[in-house]
């Protein structure tokens, strides 16, 4: 079961010889296994002379396509560090091209303005304020609801949801403390499909209200579980996480 909990940002504390060592010894594997790479990324460039524009730059090139394996780029051949600055520019140039006429298509504008004025609705009806929304890597909400500022962030299908006390605090931005309320698989977004944007706002806001909800009940009667909250009994004090 899923419990709130602080993140509180801090100095990371001074390595003791031992620590020390042991950094230094993954360090030393580190080099030893770049310098692996780069000689199997040797050997496979030697069988490819003549048919690479540039082996130096193939070979001190970050992209994976010159490690072997798959077809990405040809297997090297056609990866950007083969082309002159020129081809590099005039293949950017050609790719925002696309994208401008692709987000000046005037169907793409309309459900986009669909969308928004879905989120809105959505927002509205949940009695919810945002700030901003959007992106893709991460994705990410950021409002206030019943009084309480939040943030939410999705990000290789993992979503968080974290608030502050701190009035007009965002400690996502400042690294101050804050609260994890909320926590999960991205698969219910994935499978909302165009619904992605409200579902993630219901994801956030919800989490926000359980969490407010359950720190501020008193679990009257008596049982096993809060018939009012439902959280269990033994673990009440959990949800009664501050920042001072």
């Amino acid at each position: 079961m899923f419990h709130p909990r602080i993140f509180t940002p801090a100095e990371p504390a001074p390595l003791d010889d031992e620590q020390r060592n042991n950094l230094l010894e993954l360090l030393e594997i580190s080099e030893t296994a770049l310098q692996a790479k780069r000689e199997r990324r040797v050997r496979k460039l030697a069988g490819m002379e003549g048919t690479l524009r540039d082996m130096d730059a193939a070979l001190e090139c970050p992209c994976t396509c010159h490690d072997g394996g798959g077809n990405l780029h040809d297997g090297g051949i056609t990866c950007p560090c083969q082309q002159t600055q020129e081809e590099r520019t005039a293949a950017l140039d050609e790719a925002l091209k696309a994208l401008s006429t692709w987000q000046d298509d005037p169907a793409y504008q309309a459900a986009r303005d669909a969308a928004e004025a879905e989120f809105a609705a959505t927002a509205e009806a949940l009695g919810a304020h945002i700030d901003r929304h959007g992106g893709g890597a991460p994705y990410v909400i950021e409002g206030e609801v019943d009084g309480q500022r939040f943030y939410f962030r999705e990000r290789n299908d993992w979503w968080t949801v974290e608030i502050s006390d701190l009035k007009n605090g965002e400690p996502w931005r400042y690294d101050k403390a804050s609260i994890l309320v909320g926590e999960g698989s991205g698969d219910t977004l994935t499978d909302a499909g165009e619904q992605y944007e409200t579902e993630a706002l219901q994801i956030a806001v919800d989490a926000v209200r359980t969490f407010l909800a359950r720190r501020a009940c008193t679990h009257p009667g008596e049982g096993t579980w809060c018939a009012v909250c439902g959280v269990k009994r033994s673990e009440a004090e959990l949800w009664r996480v501050y920042i001072t």
